[in-house]
Order: C-alpha cells, then structure tokens, then sequence
C-alpha cells in the first residue's frame, strides 16, 4: 500500500510515515523526510525553544526543587532510603516544592499513583507517611 504526503505530495509506501494511532489510516500525513526537513528548520527550533521558556517559568519552583536534592544527594547531605509503602529503591516526591529537602521517598509506584488518585495531596502525604494505604492503591 501506498500513501501520498501532503507536503511534498509523493506517493510513497507506508513504511515511510511514522505511525500514528490517532487517525484512521494509522499514519502520520507527511512523509518521514518531510518530518525531518521540519525538524530541521528555524520555525521549529524556536517553537521549541519557546515551549521549554515557557516551560521553565511555569515549573521554577519543582525544578529548583529536584535540582537541590540532586545537588544534597550528591554531595552526601542527603541519602536516598526505600520506599515509604513497599521498602523498594525509591525517588524524592516533594508534597511541597517550597520546602525542597521536605521529601517522601517512593518507589516509580507509589509515586505515580499519589499524582493520579484523586485524593487530597495532605491525607495521601499523610497516608504513605504512617506506612497505611487502602487496598485500591497497594
């Protein structure tokens, strides 16, 4: 099967868009060398370059946050432990970012279910604190 690219309008096979499961044929519209050519232009570098300004702005706080605790673990200040709820290797999660060494120690788990369920932050802290979790997050 062939498919046309609607930038440079080449009928090429399948194999040269990249898939994309969002749209009916399963494919993106513009061939891989058009994607590329893209990539490649000015427009595109400071769209990018834009969205991690912006970025960066938005986040300061939990990125200053990450970077003082990389910085503690690095200097040996401070020392990664277990994970609060299941004793597995574990990562900083800041409940506060304005307090960057106020950190709970859970593993890629536990730390992704405190940012989906849909629990306040508080009880949830609180929660993995005292060791106690309900039964639909263990």
């Amino acid at each position: 099967m062939t498919k046309t690219c609607s930038r440079c309008g080449v009928d090429q096979p399948l194999e040269c868009f990249h898939s994309q499961h969002t749209v009916k044929s399963g494919r993106r519209s513009l061939c891989k060398a058009c994607v590329q050519a893209y990539h490649q232009t000015a427009g595109f570098r400071a769209l990018r370059r834009a969205q991690g300004r912006r970025y960066r702005q938005t986040h300061a706080l939990q990125i200053r946050a990450h970077a003082v605790v990389k910085d503690m673990i690095r200097r040996g200040f401070l020392i990664p432990e277990p994970c609060r709820c299941c004793g597995a290797p574990a990562i900083a999660h800041h409940p506060d970012c304005s307090k960057p060494l106020d950190v709970l120690w859970l593993c890629q788990r536990h730390h992704r279910l405190i940012h989906v369920v849909k629990a306040p932050k508080e009880l949830l802290a609180a929660q993995m604190l005292s060791g106690f979790l309900p039964p639909e997050m263990a």
